[in-house]
């Protein structure tokens, strides 16, 4: 059974169109890499994926069950979280109080504790800042506890929008060695990334959208070999 399946999904922002009839779906434990130029329509199907945005059009199916027209808090409680684009952090609390954010949710003291444990094995470099007010970090550090908040819900599915965007090269590795340990958890992940390179290189899927619409997809390993994108988004 497919973890994510979307049918026909098509979305409007008055007049112009930013999802039209995307079709996708991917198993459990998959990283799918979502690629296209700006505005082709990426981040509007993670936020409508995710619940911010409702689709005008269509279905998505989470582990076969319909959740079309759940909220975003109830499609948080399935195991589906959004890592939004610009960190998003409240500057003026500290990198735990961030983090405690994202176990809203989460009633059990004991599940809390242990997933502050898992960020802060993941991401040391904030381990060691977790009483920092998040607005002092650095960019990566800032998203580093971005991306922590965002597990901090136990997502299954966790939905990553341009996680390396600002960064610096080495903190771009980290972010997307990162990724590939997130995967390790159990948590399948849709990635929207300017950095086609690196995001066909830690995914195992891969969709290309262009102007709202899925124009090529296949295996990331394909997907690199191919002239069309290559000469549109790998350079």
């Amino acid at each position: 059974m497919s973890v994510l399946t979307a049918q026909a999904l098509k979305k409007s922002f008055g007049a112009v169109t930013a999802a039209a009839d995307i079709n996708l779906s991917f198993d459990a434990d998959t990283v799918v890499g979502l690629i296209g130029a700006n505005g082709a329509g990426k981040t509007t199907l993670l936020s409508t994926v995710s619940g911010i945005v409702a689709a005008h059009q269509g279905q998505v199916l989470y582990r076969g069950k319909e959740i079309t027209r759940l909220s975003c808090e109830q499609r948080v409680a399935q195991g589906i979280v959004m890592c939004p684009e610009g960190r998003r952090l409240f500057p003026e609390m500290t990198v735990q109080e961030n983090l405690l954010l994202g176990a809203y949710n989460v009633t059990d003291k004991t599940a809390i504790g242990a997933a502050l444990d898992r960020v802060y094995a993941l991401f040391p470099r904030i381990a060691g800042r977790r009483k920092q007010l998040a607005g002092t970090l650095s960019g990566g550090e800032q998203q580093m506890v971005a991306i922590g908040r965002a597990l901090m819900a136990a997502p299954t599915l966790l939905l990553l929008d341009e996680p390396s965007l600002g960064l610096a090269p080495n903190l771009v590795e980290l972010i997307f060695e990162t990724i590939a340990e997130i995967r390790k958890l159990g948590c399948s992940i849709m990635l929207v990334e300017q950095n086609a390179a690196m995001a066909l290189e830690v995914a195992d899927f891969g969709y290309v959208l262009e102007t709202g619409k899925v124009t090529v997809s296949g295996r990331a390993s394909d997907l690199k070999e191919r002239h069309d994108v290559v000469e549109a988004y790998l350079g």
